[in-house]
Formats: structure tokens, C-alpha cells, sequence
């Protein structure tokens, strides 16, 4: 069984240390205390962000966490391989 954690934005939006145009990846987020040795990590919309965040590596996002990082001008790594759903069949 795989462990889970999950980072809200409005955590990352509130957090001084994390300035407006930064890269997250999972060891600043290990550093920072938000997560520990989990293999899956979700980002959740929970909240605003006008920060323009750069996520790097391997995340989860939730789909409003997603649409707010893009809207603020950041990024979300791009999933390759994606498995078709029935409509792109």
C-alpha cells in the first residue's frame, strides 16, 4: 500500500517562504515540512493562489488545483502516456 499526502494551495499561498515565481518539487515540499516520504502527492484547488508556481516532478493534481496554477501563469508537468478515455477511443 502506497502513502498519500496532500498540499493545499491556499497552504503554499500563505507560506512566506514560498515566493511568487518559485519551482516547487517534492524536496522543497520535504524540506518545507508539507510532506514526508509519500509516494503519491496531491495538490488540491483548496483555496487561491496568485503565486505563479512551477511544479516539477511527480504530482497529483486535483482538477481545480490544475485550473488555478494555469490561471496564475504557473505550471503543471505535462502526463505522458495518458490512457485514452472512451470518448478520445
Amino acid at each position: 500500500m502506497s502513502s498519500r499526502s496532500v498540499v493545499n494551495l491556499a497552504d503554499l499561498e500563505a507560506d512566506k517562504r514560498i515566493e511568487k515565481k518559485m519551482t516547487i518539487t517534492r524536496e522543497l515540499l520535504k524540506q518545507l515540512g508539507y510532506i514526508g516520504k509519500e509516494e503519491i502527492v496531491k495538490i488540491l484547488g483548496t483555496g487561491e493562489t496568485k503565486k505563479s508556481l512551477t511544479f516539477e516532478g511527480e504530482f497529483a493534481f486535483s482538477r481545480s488545483a490544475q485550473e488555478k496554477i494555469l490561471a496564475a501563469g504557473g505550471s503543471v508537468p505535462q502526463k505522458e502516456n495518458v490512457a485514452p478515455t472512451k470518448d478520445s477511443e
